[in-house]
């Protein structure tokens, strides 16, 4: 395997968190959208811990009402993670990361901090570097 370069990748410098012991946390904004394109709610910047150990991404259940989502109709699915097993409901949201918008699948869960950041969706659309001496995430598009 063959590393290459990122082209034009966009820098962010990253905080940590104590019980990520070190993951990079990321500032996104969040909005939702219905299946025509209709932005639903208001969109939301939050930080979020850029997990590459998680599937999908996760944030708080509180978030959905201002997103405009009616949890009520999202599949339930059982999750585990380094903070347990549980029950999370499953939407697809935009996510605006590193200068671009990615359709991504995310878990709502009730009391979720942080929020997360995982591989699905993102990873799919991004090469991510992390340099962590510097505490600097380097992102490009696939």
């Amino acid at each position: 395997m063959t590393l290459e370069a990122l082209h034009t990748p966009t820098a962010l410098t990253f905080t940590h968190r104590a019980l990520y012991d070190n993951a990079p946390e990321i500032m996104v904004e969040i909005a939702a959208t219905s299946p025509g394109g209709v932005l639903r709610g208001r969109p939301i910047e939050t930080l979020m811990v850029m997990d590459s150990g998680a599937d999908y991404s996760m944030i708080d259940d509180s978030y959905a009402s201002h997103l405009g989502i009616d949890l009520g109709q999202c599949p339930v699915r059982r999750v585990r993670g380094i903070t347990g097993v549980g029950e999370a409901r499953l939407s697809r949201l935009n996510i605006y990361v590193c200068g671009s918008w990615f359709e991504v699948p995310v878990l709502f869960a009730p009391d979720r901090w942080p929020q997360l950041l995982g591989r699905s969706g993102v990873f799919d659309n991004l090469f991510v570097a992390f340099v962590h001496g510097a505490r600097t995430l380097f992102a490009s598009e696939v």
